[in-house]
Order: structure tokens, then sequence, then C-alpha cells
């Protein structure tokens, strides 16, 4: 989740030979400068080869963003997965001596409301993934909401 200095990228997701890479991205520039057409250049880097089963894969920013979002939320944000968090979180700030006084009841406490709000922390994570934070324009490039990645992971 760390911040992102692209808008799309296109690549494989298991390993290809740098003959392939050179074939198929001789293809897919040539398509591209030729007609100007991002979706037939991705077609001439697969040959034609229709999804599921293209060797190459365009994924945006945002793609990516949502892909690791979710994956981070289904590990970390319900069931066992927060719980561990939880108790993970607890056992670092006791470490703190404020946090000792007070003891773990009260920090477990804090650590639970902290973390109740769910889209405040999307938002940071968004914020700084897309650099809106550095640059707060580019919130008007990626509107992503909280709510929109929550019907992603929902069946």
């Amino acid at each position: 989740m760390e911040r992102v200095p692209f808008w799309a990228i296109i690549g494989p997701e298991f390993e290809v030979t740098t003959g392939d890479v050179v074939r198929d991205f001789g293809a897919f520039y040539k398509t591209f400068f030729e007609k100007l057409d991002g979706d037939a250049a991705i077609d001439a880097l697969n040959q034609g080869v229709a999804s599921p089963d293209r060797k190459y894969d365009f994924l945006s920013a945002t793609g990516l963003f949502i892909r690791a979002y979710t994956s981070y939320y289904k590990s970390y944000c319900t069931g066992k997965g927060m719980r561990d968090r939880i108790e993970n979180l607890v056992t670092q700030s006791i470490q703190n001596p404020e946090v000792q006084r007070r003891g773990v009841n009260w920090a477990r406490t804090k650590i639970k409301e902290g973390l109740a709000d769910k889209e405040a922390h999307f938002n940071n994570m968004k914020n700084q993934f897309f650099f809106i934070d550095v640059f707060p324009d580019n919130a008007e490039r990626f509107t992503l909401r909280h709510s929109d990645v929550l019907e992603k992971i929902r069946p």
C-alpha cells in the first residue's frame, strides 16, 4: 500500500522469457503507434487470446489499489484477522509506559475505537497511495470511495 507513481501497468502475472517480451511488446507498440488504440494494442500484445488465457494484463493504479485494499480488508479487517490485528496492536502499545499505567483493557478499547472508522482509514490509505496528500488535485483523478471497494468484496 505504498505510494504509486504510475497510472497503469502492463505485464504478466507469471514468468515470461526475454524473447516473449521482445516479440509481444514489439507487437504492442507497433499496433499502439499505428492505431493509437490501447485496446487493439493489448490484443496484439496477447496475440488475440481472450481472457482469462491472456499472458499479459493491463492494470490501472485504481485497479491495483482495489486489489491490494481488498486483500488487506479480507486479511485484517474482519473475523480472526481483525482479532489478531487488535491483539498485536495491544501487545505493541503496552510497551508504552502511559498505556501500561492505564491497563490492557483501556488499550484494547482505544484500539477498537480507532479501528472502527474503516472509511477514514481507507481514505488515509487512498490519499497516500495516489499522492493526494501531496498533490490535492489528484483527488479529482482518483475518486474511488470506500463503499465502491466494499461492493467488490461482498458477494
